[in-house]
């Protein structure tokens, strides 16, 4: 319709038509039309409307496109009269104003640029791995949201796909990894199946997630998160959810998949709302997804809800992702956060962040694991958060807090049995493995010595030696301890210790097998506070 002046109360509609029948054996209802208005002046109060139909499933929303003469750019209303039906989509990709609400939901095609968005209650936009840019504000009220839940890898697929196995019970599958490893699936009598890698920026994460692992069908496992890549010029008003979870498993032992990226790049945040890049779980004996990873790089931040990229549940919990803050033009410190909401689940990494002058905070449950040496601003090891070390430097330019119930650790991340400069000798027992102390001598034979002592005493830099053990010709041979690895910790400031820092040897592995050495702590601090463990 082009008219010079729109009036009147009447309806202007073009919803679609109602299947026939409901249920199992029922049909489809049609998809809501186009309605486009050019007006010069817009007097109208009726309805307009173009909704899905009903039927044993909706169908999705029409679109409703109004502009007025002189615009720049015109408004689209996407609205499905309060029913969830199917996806929404368009073609033309020059800019306008979106308002999704009553259902709806919105499946950009391509990458977009807004005016002004608002994603009302019931209100969805679908986004697989699209950049959404808006110029001006944007509104997610409660009950709506963006999501890109599922919409990464499929199950199997993916640089962190979990891996998979066939035991005589079925198929298993370990968890898809991202920011997070992915979770370890088990089964009966041994057998099990790996997670998937983590991988991945934690600054500009663009990743979508990777599916969970499973043997007779890698479908069946789930699906990762998505990629939101947004960018709001003005205020981002989050009261509902922005999600980039991934898919739990779907068949009986699968993997479930790792959560997807959450990139915003946004004048003002703000709201009460959620924010979250989650595993998915796995199905039974099927391992958690790891978490995904979410950047938050706000000119000003002033939200009050929830972000969360935690490991997925299953036989085991996927390791957390992280969660990067970045205040642009601000004296405030960037901070990465790794946090598994309390459950204790496989490794994190940092990716290809492996220095800055950042702060990390690692908490409730994640198990932080460096692969380089790592300069941080401030470390925080909060209760139940855990730093693995092997043999690598951790530089802290401020301060270092390792709380009551967290630690730093590398124990028997050292060599690992029967290897090491003080490796217990193997023999009809194994003798432990020596570093600073001699190990000790095992059964009664002198051939089953324990290793001898080496390395530095003022400046201890050295892995721990492991265990001796022993080879059988038939049966199962004994495999001695892993040493204790490297801790070198450097910190400019305050060192305060109230959990634990560690670097022990391992135990034999079997019966007969030799315990590994312990490994080496050297810390340089400014001072030294402490003492509740």
């Amino acid at each position: 319709m082009t008219a010079g002046i729109l009036t009147g109360a009447g309806a202007i509609s073009a919803n679609g038509g109602m299947g026939n029948g409901f249920g199992l054996t029922g049909s489809g209802g049609g998809g809501g039309g186009r309605i486009a208005v050019q007006y010069g002046v817009n007097l109208f109060f009726g309805a307009t409307s173009a909704r899905g139909g009903s039927g044993s499933a909706w169908g999705g929303a029409g679109t409703i496109y109004t502009i007025a003469n002189g615009q720049l750019y015109g408004q689209v209303l996407v609205d499905n009269g309060g029913q969830s039906g199917t996806n929404t989509s368009w073609s033309a990709l020059a800019t306008l104003d979106l308002t999704v609400k009553g259902g709806a939901v919105v499946s950009l095609p391509l990458s977009q640029t807004i005016g002004t968005l608002l994603v009302a209650s019931n209100g969805w936009v679908s986004v697989g791995n699209q950049i959404l840019t808006v110029t001006g504000n944007t509104t997610i009220q409660a009950g709506g949201g963006i999501t890109a839940d599922g919409k990464g890898n499929p199950g199997g697929v993916g640089p962190g796909a979990g891996k998979s196995s066939s035991t005589p019970s079925g198929s298993i599958g370990g968890g898809g990894g991202y920011g997070g490893y992915g979770a370890v699936g088990g089964a009966p009598s041994g057998y099990s199946a790996n997670g998937g890698n983590a991988y991945g920026s934690v600054t500009e994460p663009a990743d979508p997630g990777s599916g969970g692992g499973f043997y007779s069908n890698p479908l069946m496992g789930g699906a990762g998160g998505g990629a939101i890549r947004l960018h709001v010029t003005g205020v981002l008003q989050l009261d509902g959810r922005i999600s980039a979870a991934g898919n739990p498993g779907t068949a009986p032992n699968a993997g479930g998949g790792s959560g997807g990226t959450v990139a915003l790049t946004v004048g003002t945040l703000t709201g009460s709302g959620v924010i979250s890049a989650n595993g998915g779980t796995g199905n039974s004996l099927g391992g958690g997804g790891g978490g995904g990873r979410i950047a938050l790089v706000c000119g000003a931040y002033d939200f009050s809800g929830g972000v969360s990229a935690y490991g997925g549940g299953g036989y085991a919990w996927g390791g957390a992702g992280t969660v990067y803050y970045a205040k642009p033009n601000s004296q405030d410190p960037t901070q990465v956060v790794v946090d598994n909401g309390g459950q204790a689940g496989t490794n994190t990494t940092l990716g290809s962040v492996v220095t800055g002058n950042y702060d990390l905070s690692v908490n409730n449950g994640a198990v932080l694991s460096s692969p380089a040496p790592l300069t941080l601003g401030n470390l925080l090891v909060g209760s139940n958060g855990w730093v693995s070390l092997g043999n690598q430097p951790l530089t802290v330019t401020g301060n270092a807090t390792v709380q009551s119930g967290g630690g730093i650790i590398a124990d028997g991340t050292g060599n690992p049995g029967g290897v090491g400069q003080g490796a217990g000798k193997d023999y009809s027992a194994g003798g432990g493995g020596g570093y600073g102390g001699y190990g000790a001598s095992g059964g009664s034979a002198t051939a089953d010595y324990g290793g001898v002592t080496y390395g530095s005493l003022t400046a201890p830099q050295d892995l721990g030696s492991g265990g001796g053990g022993y080879s059988r010709t038939s049966g199962p041979s004994a495999v001695g301890g892993a040493g204790g690895g490297a801790i070198r910790l450097t910190v400019t400031g305050l060192l305060q210790v109230d959990g634990r820092i560690s670097a022990r040897g391992l135990g034999g592995a079997a019966p007969s097998a030799g315990g590994g050495s312990g490994g080496s702590i050297l810390l340089t601090v400014g001072s030294l506070g402490g003492g509740q463990d």
